[in-house]
This record gives C-alpha cells, structure tokens and sequence, in this order.
C-alpha cells in the first residue's frame, strides 16, 4: 500500500490490517511522507483510547473505514 491510498480515510474512523496481521483501530490521525522528512519512512498515525500509534506505510497490508 502506499501513502495516496491511504489519505482518502484521514480523519476518519478505520481498521488497519498491517503486513504480520496487527491490527489497530481507531481515527487516523496524522501521516508522514517522506518529503516531509527524508530520514523517516512514510508513516500513518492511528489515534485510539487517547493513544496514538505509528504505523510505517510499508507495514500495512489494507485500511478501511469503519
């Protein structure tokens, strides 16, 4: 999956399914590309029960909304 796919849920609630079968749910919070920062990879940021979890683009399998 790849950073474009993903924007079209931000803001919103998800399921993120990642590459070992983790999953996270709650709202995506925030994203990284890598032209914002060229030492960290692309990344998204679910936010659930007040915690918000980094999660590397190349790590997650399939995104949808709930």
């Amino acid at each position: 999956m790849n950073l474009n796919e993903t924007l079209k849920y931000y803001g919103k609630q998800v399921r993120v399914t990642c590459t070992d079968g983790e999953e996270y749910r709650g709202r995506y919070d925030w994203y990284q590309s890598d032209a914002e920062s060229l030492d960290e990879p692309n990344a998204i940021g679910i936010e659930g029960a007040g915690i918000i979890t980094e999660i590397p683009i190349d790590e997650v399998a399939s995104i949808a909304a709930l």
